[in-house]
């Protein structure tokens, strides 16, 4: 499931979840570095991630590491992803997403949700 969150939402996922929930800071990735760095430390990427898109959408793909039957990605504050350098790039993020969520919803034994919260010029939806 790939959804658009408000503040709000953010928080009652954040207090109904537990071990497999992962957040994501905005405001550690407002550099492409500082985007996967932050997304290698906190889904536990392998050492061989390549700090690129092409290992990026990869790695989103994979998370064998994992070992939840169902995890819940969440990104708060998108707006800030990517503001210092390469702001034309956050589609290219989202898209990495998009394909991560479409590879996900294919029957896979693992669930994988992507929230994101504060998107710019995105009407919130309501996660069902």
């Amino acid at each position: 499931m790939f959804v658009y969150i408000n503040t709000t939402e953010f928080e009652n996922i954040v207090k109904t979840n537990s071990a497999n929930l992962f957040v994501l800071e905005g405001k550690n990735m407002k550099t492409r570095k500082g985007l996967f760095s932050e997304i290698a430390k906190k889904l536990y990427f392998p050492s061989y991630f390549g700090k690129n898109w092409n290992a990026l959408d990869e790695c989103l793909q994979d998370l064998d590491w994992l070992t939840y039957d169902s995890i819940k990605i969440l990104i708060r504050d998108f707006y800030e992803i990517l503001s210092e350098d390469h702001s034309d790039e956050q589609n290219i993020f989202v898209d990495c997403l998009e394909t991560a969520n479409d590879f996900w919803e294919m029957e896979q034994e693992k669930r994988v949700d992507f929230y994101i919260q504060n998107y710019p010029h995105i009407q919130c939806i309501s996660p069902s």
